[in-house]
Formats: C-alpha cells, structure tokens, sequence
C-alpha cells in the first residue's frame, strides 16, 4: 500500500511540474511578466486597500485591481545649512491619508468600484485627476478600469498619465508594455523605452529595459542590463530574474543556477524567483527540487496561473 502511495505522489509530481513547465512556455521567457489577466502588473496585483504597492506585481500573474491613493506619500528634499536633507511631506497626506483636492471624488469612485465595478467609478476618477494631475495611482485606477471594460486605447493614455505623473512609481509602465503584447510589443518598443528613459531611478530603468529584452527575445541584451542593475544594487532581485532567465533561455543552466542560489540566501520568499529555479532545475532533470521550489512559489503566491 506504502508504495502504491509513493507512486501515487510521483506521478502528481511529475503531471504538476509538466504543467508548470508548459504554462511557463506558452507565458514567454520572462519570469516576472504574464499576460495581462497581472498582473502580473505583474503584472496589477493590487486590491482595493488603503495600502499601495509601488513594485510592477502586474507581471506576477493575478488580477488587476484599482489600489487606494492613500499610503503614497510624496516628498521633497530640502538641504539644511549643516548639509543635512529634510524631507517635506507631501501636504495633500495627513497620516498616509489622501486629503488632497480630489480627495472627495477619489472617495467616490472607490464607493462605486465596490458597488458597480468600473462603468460608475472611471467617471469619478477622471474627473478626480483633473483636480489633481500629480496623482499616479488615480491614474493608475482610470487605466486599470479602461482595460477591464476592453477599452485597450484608454487604458494605454491612462497608464500613461499615471506613469508620467510619477516616474517613480512604474507599475504602469510594465502594464502598458503588457497590453502591448504579444503583437505590437516590438512596434512599441521605442515608445516604451523613451518612456522608461524618464526614470531618474536607473535601478528601476534598467530592470524595466531588461525585462523589455526579454519579451523581445533579446537574451543578451536583458543580460547586459540586468548587470548594470547589478552593478547598482548587488541585491537586486528582479535583476537576478532577469539575468538568471537570459541564461535559461541560452541554455546556460549552471550560470543560471549559480544566480538563483545567491539570490535566493537574500530573498528566500520571492516567489518568481522560486518559480524560475523550480523550472530550471526540472529542464535539467532534478524534478525532486523542481518540485520544492515550485511548492515555495506557490506558498509565496497561490495567485499565480503558471504553477497551478
């Protein structure tokens, strides 16, 4: 009976990771990038909160939700006569609360996502961001609700106008990228990396234009600038994704496996990294430890389409 059992487990293991495996093929090259059902942005993976979330999650594979425009503190810099920066709190938030100009129609629009969905609410938050035209994630909602009604031209102004109201906050662009995709992707791509070139940020910048690459099929080029990110930030997880996945796709696993393994000593819980070590370690025949770590992608992330 035991070893009926065992059996048993050994077959799910092997349909499980064949399953994973092809879900990863058909996604593309990129780890940390899906379709946009992201959702990822990415991949967005936001809910309705009074939290936001500045990381492109509309590449991880869940739904795209409209997010709150509270807990998004802006601030300047400010050098006092000791040389030392003060940072100046945004006035429109008052405790991570939004109470800026648009405030009572940001308001609105959330009531009515909840109670109507995007039909009712977009009209709010349009009229919200002409009030205030520095507020990125009212954008961000405006694109996120012209994309679930199908309307891809609006969605891509919208995400557009977040993305430029706040280069810094760069969800919206890897989501316009995902509308983008699969057809026109390379006809956009040097709108997309003009835009991306708006980012002071070069960590962000660069990892944006690896990421790019590699929906393009450009392996060496992602890895050349997942290594400038690299170069900036040695513990940058989405640039060891990138770089560990350039190599997967030139089928140099051991340099991949190398990247993961560091990378997973300072990230342990980042489940597109567990995922794409699961995926690389059964295309070299450990299924035992695909299996573990696509377990671990899981737990991170039970949300995400490829690994269910």
């Amino acid at each position: 009976m035991k070893r009926l059992e065992r059996w048993k487990m050994k077959k799910l293991n092997k349909i499980f990771i064949l399953l994973a495996l092809l879900s990863f093929v058909s996604c593309g090259t990129a780890p940390s990038a899906s379709s946009s059902d992201s959702e990822k942005p990415e991949g967005s993976s936001d809910k309705v909160s009074d939290q936001t979330e500045t990381v492109p999650e509309n590449a991880d594979g869940s739904e795209k939700q409209p997010e709150s425009a509270s807990d998004s503190v802006a601030t300047s810099a400010e050098t006092t006569e000791a040389g030392e920066v003060k940072e100046e709190k945004n006035p429109n938030y008052e405790g991570g609360k939004y109470i800026g100009p648009a405030a009572a129609d940001f308001e609105e629009g959330l009531r009515a996502y909840s109670d109507g969905g995007c039909e009712k609410a977009v009209k709010f938050w349009q009229t919200a961001f002409s009030k205030d035209q520095r507020n990125a994630q009212i954008a961000f909602n405006t694109a996120v609700c012209f994309e679930r009604m199908k309307n891809r031209d609006e969605a891509a102004a919208w995400y557009e106008k977040a993305y430029l109201a706040d280069n810094s906050f760069t969800k919206p662009l890897y989501n316009l990228a995902l509308l983008y995709m699969p057809g026109q992707i390379k006809e956009k791509e040097g709108y997309l990396t003009q835009l991306a070139e708006k980012n002071s940020d070069v960590v962000e910048k660069y990892n944006f234009i690896a990421w790019l690459n590699l929906q393009l099929g450009r392996n060496d080029e992602a890895e050349k600038y997942a290594k400038m990110v690299l170069k900036e930030d040695e513990q940058n997880s989405e640039a060891v994704i990138s770089l560990a996945t350039s190599y997967f796709n030139k089928k140099m696993y051991e340099l991949a496996e190398s990247a993961l393994e560091t990378a997973e000593k300072w990230d342990p819980e980042n489940f597109r990294l567990q995922r794409l070590y699961g995926f690389l370690l059964y295309r070299t025949g450990d299924s035992k430890g695909a299996t573990t770590h696509l377990m671990k992608s899981v737990k991170a992330n039970p949300d995400q389409p490829e690994v269910r």
